[in-house]
């Protein structure tokens, strides 16, 4: 946020996951919520809404989900974040994002491997890191990480990545 726009970055697809974005903890009243945004050419596989059609959805495109406007007890908080924060607080939270993530990465990057860096070998806002070779080599698995995390006080971070 404040950095770039998604049709910038070249995506044919952007989802602004508000748990991302926005301040809400995963699990925060899910699905995913937040609006997505696609390029023209995709428009025709766009999801309709049997409760509030979209303009321009082909017909047999359903939604996944029940609830066309997502949870609604979210939507305060996300918008009491933004305008508590503004547009200079949500640009340093994007920044400093960037920095925790490409810290982490590089402290870590000696002893596992950080998956999805960048032609500079950065990350974006997540540091990802491989555990299969921990996993393989000693039991340990990515909940075993996050649990032990937790008893030290250490808020977990996304443990279960998909990974092919």
């Amino acid at each position: 946020m404040g950095l770039t726009r998604p049709a910038d970055i070249g995506a044919d697809v952007s989802h602004m996951n508000l748990h991302k974005t926005f301040c809400i903890p995963h699990g925060g009243g899910g699905p995913g919520m937040g609006p997505i945004g696609l390029k023209a050419h995709l428009a025709p596989f766009m999801a309709n809404h049997v409760v509030a059609e979209v303009p321009g959805a082909q017909p047999g495109q359903s939604a996944v989900c029940a609830a066309p406007f997502g949870s609604a007890s979210i939507l305060p908080i996300s918008y009491m974040y933004i305008r508590m924060m503004g547009a200079a607080g949500m640009k340093q939270a994007t920044q400093n994002a960037l920095l925790n993530a490409n810290y982490i990465a590089t402290k870590l990057a000696e002893h596992y491997p950080v998956l999805y860096t960048g032609a500079n070998g950065r990350v974006a806002h997540e540091c990802i890191i491989d555990l299969r070779p921990l996993k393989a080599a000693s039991g340990v698995t990515e909940v075993d990480v996050a649990k032990r995390l937790m008893d030290y006080g250490f808020h977990a971070p996304t443990m279960s990545f998909p990974v092919a």
